[in-house]
């Protein structure tokens, strides 16, 4: 993440605790207390400033801009905003907010001052809310309350991605056991004896993926061989993918896959070309392998369908997944 970037969360956090119409403090005190340059907090300004959360004054200040917000306003909480796949997710969301002739109340939730984004969401009144978490809001019990705490207000809810432990809500985003059942069944044959598996193992989420893959194999005479990706380094897990002298490998960590085929691209050179390779990816580049199968995230309609869902709450489908794409 770069400078400016982190500069913006940090401010964000700031204007999360004020009001509407409220002054941040001065510049340098920004830059005494966040440590960063004048440059890098005028360009954290002027996104914010674009994205109509913040209002320059000349002579003034740097204020809370007014929110525009009323019955036709839906909220969105993401955990970030800087990762492609969150900003895909939000420019399908917005994309069909506008189709609608709907706000955005945008609350990034990686502040984590929930009482502070309580507030404001009963300040303007919101009672639609689509949430994206992410993994470590799983194990935040401060997270989970909070989401339960506007599920017991009566608010409408939709979850992307991550189901919410206890939620009743509806869900848009990936059954992963299932998922991976069929991507596993896309890569094996008859020729393959050890099949290795890529992922983060402390992750809720991985343990799905791993118990659809172990569905597939079944019954089948495939050793099957775990690597965790949490630690180690893309270049050093890519020589433990080649020292496993797997027939298939399926990466189950997102956000790693694509850079870690580069990796083992690097590391095998041509003799990857025998190895069958699945994974799920959620950024847009092309894999750097032709005949790898990936499952891969469609963030921009992810968007769209939770917006109709938010629209078509009356219907209360329990679950509604997302179609599957298989890449060959």
């Amino acid at each position: 993440m770069l400078k400016y970037q982190q500069a913006k969360q940090q401010i964000l956090e700031k204007v999360y605790s004020l009001s509407p119409g409220q002054s941040l403090p001065p510049v340098r005190s920004l830059i005494k207390e966040l440590g960063y340059s004048q440059v890098t907090l005028k360009r954290a300004f002027d996104d914010l400033e674009l994205e109509g959360i913040l209002k320059r004054v000349k002579g003034a200040g740097i204020f809370v801009a007014d929110l525009e917000c009323n019955s036709s306003c839906v909220g969105v909480l993401m955990p970030y905003l800087v990762p492609k796949i969150y900003s895909q997710i939000l420019a399908g969301i917005q994309n069909e907010l506008a189709k609608n002739m709907l706000n955005l109340l945008l609350l990034p939730c990686h502040c984590a001052k929930w009482d502070v984004i309580y507030e404001l969401i009963k300040k303007e009144k919101l009672t639609k809310l689509i949430v994206n978490p992410s993994s470590a809001d799983l194990f935040n019990i401060d997270f989970i309350n909070f989401i339960h705490k506007l599920s017991d207000d009566g608010i409408d809810l939709v979850v992307i991605d991550i189901p919410i432990p206890g939620l009743k809500a509806d869900y848009i985003g990936f059954e992963n056991s299932a998922a991976f059942t069929q991507l596993t069944r896309k890569i094996i044959d008859n020729s393959v004896k050890i099949l290795t598996v890529a992922g983060k193992f402390d992750s809720k989420v991985y343990s799905s993926r791993l118990k659809g893959i172990r569905d597939a194999i079944e019954g089948k005479n495939i050793k099957l061989h775990q690597i965790d990706v949490s630690d180690s380094s893309l270049p050093q897990i890519a020589m433990e993918l080649a020292a496993s002298r797997a027939d298939a490998i399926i990466l189950c960590d997102a956000g790693s896959s694509v850079n870690l085929l580069y990796e083992l691209k690097s590391a095998l050179g041509d003799a990857i070309t025998t190895i069958r390779i699945g994974g799920i990816v959620e950024q847009t580049e092309r894999l750097p392998l032709k005949h790898a199968v990936t499952i891969e995230k469609q963030g921009i309609q992810m968007g769209k369908t939770a917006v109709d869902m938010i629209l078509r709450q009356k219907d209360r489908p329990e679950v509604k997944l997302l179609p599957i794409e298989i890449i060959i």
